[in-house]
C-alpha cells in the first residue's frame, strides 16, 4: 500500500506514479494506493491519470503483472461554477483494461464534502488473485452493504482508506468484523 503523501498535487501525481512503477517492476500481484491519494481537476486530466496508470501496466499479460488500485478525489466545476469533488478508486487490471471504477458510497459525515457514488460494490474475476471487490474507507462500516461483497462470492476485497489518530485502529476493529461476517479476506 502506498501512503497519501501531503504534497502539491502535481508533484505528488507524479511521487505516485514513480512508486508504483517500482512496485510493479518489482512484480508486486498488487499495489494499491491510499484513499484520495491525489487530486485531479477535471475529466480531461482523470483520463489522462487513467493512460498513465495503464501505461505501466499495460504491457503484461492478463494472467502476469500487476493490479493497480489507483484512488483520487475528482474535482469539477459544473456551468454553475461550484466545485464538485467525487472520491474515487479504480482498478487496473495487469493487461491494462480497468476492471472498475468506483465512487465512494458512504462520505465520512461532516468531514468530508464529496459526492457519494451509487451503493455497488465493484466486483471483478480475476484468474490470478480469484473474486476482486471494493470500496473506499467508511463504506466498510456498514454491514448491509458489505453483504453484496459476501453474496457475491468476493475472495480478496481491496479497501483503501485513509484514517487518522485513534480512529485507524477503531475502524480496523469494525472492518474485521465485516470480513468475519461477509467471508472474505
Amino acid at each position: 500500500v502506498l501512503p497519501t503523501l501531503k504534497i502539491e498535487a502535481s508533484a505528488r501525481t507524479e511521487k505516485m506514479l514513480a512508486q508504483t512503477r517500482a512496485r510493479v517492476l518489482e512484480g508486486d500481484d498488487l499495489v494499491m494506493w491510499s484513499e484520495a491519494a491525489v487530486l485531479v481537476k477535471g475529466e480531461q486530466e482523470e483520463k489522462e491519470l487513467l493512460q498513465r496508470v495503464q501505461s505501466l501496466v499495460g504491457r503484461g499479460v492478463p494472467t502476469n503483472g500487476s493490479f493497480v488500485g489507483f484512488t483520487y478525489v475528482l474535482e469539477t466545476t459544473p456551468k454553475n461554477g461550484s466545485s464538485v469533488l467525487s472520491n474515487k478508486f479504480t482498478l487496473v487490471t495487469p493487461g491494462g483494461s480497468v476492471a472498475w471504477r468506483y465512487t465512494k458510497s458512504h462520505p465520512v459525515p461532516f468531514l468530508e464534502t464529496t459526492v457519494p457514488g451509487p451503493a455497488t460494490i465493484p466486483v471483478y474475476d480475476s484468474p490470478k488473485l480469484g473474486r476482486l471487490g471494493g470500496a473506499i474507507c467508511m463504506d466498510m462500516e456498514f454491514p448491509y452493504f458489505m453483504r453484496e461483497a459476501g453474496n457475491a462470492g468476493v475472495d480478496f476485497f481491496l479497501q483503501p482508506s485513509n484514517t487518522w489518530a485513534s480512529l485507524g485502529l477503531w475502524a480496523l476493529r469494525a472492518e474485521s468484523w465485516r470480513v468475519a461476517e461477509n467471508g472474505f479476506g
